[in-house]
């Protein structure tokens, strides 16, 4: 399985260590400050921009974006699922920021799948450090008379347990090509719905740094009407101190960012 993009703005970061279970001392694995963490976007364009406030989540994101075969023989999307993981101490390395390409080069195939599997397990067993902040998947748009899918950022079974409404909901609110390349998922700027149905985990999402993604230009017979493809993204910023969330199947970054 993969996991959407990179990086997800989050209260601590993803750092994978095979042993031992706690990080020696004076190593710091999560939680790692993110105020001034700063995401770089192209310039010359306002569909996606950086929201007011500081980032509160940085992840990485590994899940598989799915599309499904439309009447016209193009593929059309139906959703993404994808584990998202604290990244926020390697923000200001060298690691981050080729972060997204380093795990899909590694995820792309079936023994990395079953690497990345094995690591999430070992990972949530790892006492006092969090790395593991969740989930992306899409549901049916939960809105008065909506329709369509709907992307979900989910901590409920990862940092935010005892948070009924530890999850968002978000809307599209703007979408550029990745400056990366037309074989990479756009760059997204998503809004949390409101009400109870978008949850308070976050208010914004950021999906940059995208790595793949994008399906074949049209069906074959081969494929069946269904095709998978892997990426990582994720960043999430503040908006008066409050948290959002973004994801599908590549490699990039998640921002998530307070409410307002």
């Amino acid at each position: 399985m993969l996991f959407s993009t990179l990086f997800a703005i989050l209260s601590t970061s993803v750092l994978v260590s095979a042993a031992p279970a706690y990080a020696p001392p004076g190593i710091k694995l999560t939680g790692c400050p993110i105020s001034n963490a700063k995401v770089n976007l192209p310039a010359g364009q306002t569909a996606v921009t950086v929201p007011p406030g500081n980032p509160v989540y940085i992840a990485l994101g590994v899940g598989v974006q799915n599309y499904t075969c439309g009447s016209t023989g193009t593929f059309t999307s139906s959703g993404a699922v994808a584990k998202l993981f604290d990244i926020s101490c390697l923000v200001n390395t060298p690691l981050f920021p080729g972060i997204q390409d380093m795990v899909y080069s590694v995820a792309r195939n079936d023994r990395g799948q079953a690497l990345v599997a094995k690591m999430e397990t070992v990972l949530k067993a790892v006492p006092l450090t969090p790395l593991v902040l969740g989930d992306h998947y899409f549901i049916p748009n939960p809105t008065t008379n909506g329709t369509g899918l709907t992307p979900v950022f989910d901590f409920r079974a990862g940092i935010k347990k005892e948070d009924p409404s530890g999850f968002v909901a978000v809307k599209k609110l703007g979408n550029i090509p990745s400056p990366a390349g037309s074989s990479n998922v756009d760059w997204l700027m998503l809004q949390n719905l409101g009400g109870t149905v978008g949850g308070t985990l976050a208010s914004t999402v950021l999906r940059v740094d995208t790595k793949s993604g994008q399906p074949p230009a049209s069906v074959s017979d081969d494929d069946g009407g269904v095709y998978s493809e892997r990426n990582d993204f994720g960043t999430l910023y503040d908006q008066v101190l409050d948290v959002q969330v973004i994801g599908a199947l590549l490699a990039g970054t998640f921002g998530f960012g307070l409410n307002g």
